[in-house]
């Protein structure tokens, strides 16, 4: 009855997290009337916790960077790197959201601040607007894979898996999904001729990394941060905070005074819709969880032919499929409470399941109808969803592959061995 009520809702129009705690709330009346009173403290304890913090300081860093000259300095120094190769642009492209999702762990600010300025560029040297679009919304969701990752800190607030663990396991997925999406493009460029950006030059490439360098220290202290333990995550947005701060109002002087409450808005706005959202799946996991509802889908998962291989099979499918149709933050907290318990009887630990969970969103990203950062690429360049996803779809089985490996493969990119 509560998923039935949830759906109907959801179909009705009504917005997830109220979905989710109305669906729950008379779930919980149907099961015990007098636990009512325990709705509030259960949504509370849910949004009660330190690690959440680094949620707003990432938003709002995210924000300044896009409010700035950082995606810009990001942009040519991917294109000193890598602008000679063919298809030149389209590489930056990917390599500037590698450096971006560095620093602000959010796949749309990636989209909205290199796409507004690389999808027309691309345009204008002879790419097609569809393949433009493709790539900057391909290559924004490794923003959420290469730490700080905002996904994976939800991930680790609800199952209490380690957040430093889960961004430092997340560093080799997302350079290998970097650089698939990178051989990707150079088969396409040479299929279709795509032309370079000129010849690769040190001395180029020696002043564009100067001028980025102090873009460059935010990733730096972030992981350098996190992997030597002077610091936790939430530590590490402060200092995120602080640097993009200090750059943009001290460096590039692109930051009036007069702007910072406005920011400081649109974070608080974003930062209340994911804590509500939250505290509506606290109370939806405690009562799936008061069913027993995870063991029982995993035995009956479990006992299938297959076994493990099946049950992991199952799990990808099944957090594709939700990505495809729910936002990253509501496929996190709904569907990791379900699927968690029959991940670790196939043989994951948390990491890597997080892991793994993250990549499946950063491919539900890239899929009608609610693909986020492809709706805003496809904005950007003025073309219809669907051709671009007709263009998107070898970006797709690129990340796919990288996904298949990190599943069966852990070993290989020491995910397994993290504790």
């Amino acid at each position: 009855m509560v998923f039935l009520i949830f759906g109907v809702l959801v179909f009705l129009g009504i917005p997830i997290a109220f979905s989710l705690g109305i669906a729950s709330t008379l779930g919980l009346i149907m099961i015990n009337p007098a636990l009512l009173p325990t709705v509030p403290l259960r949504m509370l304890n849910g949004i009660d916790s330190f690690s959440l913090l680094a949620i707003p300081l990432f938003l709002l860093a995210g924000k300044i960077m896009t409010h700035t000259r950082i995606a810009l300095k990001l942009m040519n120094l991917a294109q000193a790197l890598v602008g000679f190769m063919k298809g030149g642009l389209a590489h930056v492209n990917i390599v500037t959201s590698m450096f971006f999702g560095g620093m602000s762990g959010s796949a749309v600010a990636d989209v909205s601040s290199i796409g507004a300025v690389l999808i027309p560029g691309m345009t204008k040297k002879g790419y097609e607007a569809e393949f433009a679009a493709a790539v900057t919304s391909s290559s924004s969701s490794i923003g959420i894979i290469i730490p700080p990752s905002i996904p994976m800190i939800l991930f680790g607030v609800i199952t209490g898996t380690s957040i430093s663990a889960l961004f430092i396991a997340g560093i080799i997925p997302g350079v290998l999904v970097t650089v698939a999406q990178m051989i990707t493009v150079y088969i396409i460029a040479r299929k279709r001729n795509y032309r370079t950006e000129g010849k690769f030059k040190w001395n180029n490439l020696i002043l564009r990394f100067k001028e980025a360098l102090p873009c460059m220290l935010i990733p730096f202290v972030i992981m350098g941060g996190i992997w030597f333990g002077w610091f936790t995550p939430s530590e590490a947005s402060v200092a995120a905070l602080l640097i993009s701060l200090f750059l943009a109002i001290f460096i590039y002087k692109e930051l009036p005074l007069r702007d910072i409450p406005k920011l400081l808005y649109e974070t608080a706005i974003d930062t209340t819709n994911v804590g509500f959202l939250i505290g509506a799946a606290t109370l939806y996991a405690w009562i799936i969880s008061y069913l027993k509802i995870p063991r029982i889908i995993g035995d009956l998962i479990m006992a299938a032919p297959g076994g493990s291989a099946t049950a992991l099979a199952l799990i990808i499918i099944t957090l594709i499929i939700t990505g495809c149709f729910i936002t990253t933050s509501a496929t996190i907290i709904m569907m990791i409470p379900i699927l968690l318990p029959i991940a670790e009887m196939a043989g994951l630990n948390p990491v890597q399941f997080g892991i793994i969970t993250v990549i499946c969103i950063a491919i539900g990203q890239q899929t009608p109808p609610v693909g986020t950062a492809l709706i805003i690429s496809s904005k950007i360049a003025g073309t219809s969803i669907e051709r671009v996803t007709i263009y998107n779809w070898p970006f797709i089985l690129a990340t796919f592959i990288v996904l298949v490996l990190v599943t069966f493969f852990p070993n290989t990119f020491l995910i397994q061995l993290i504790p």
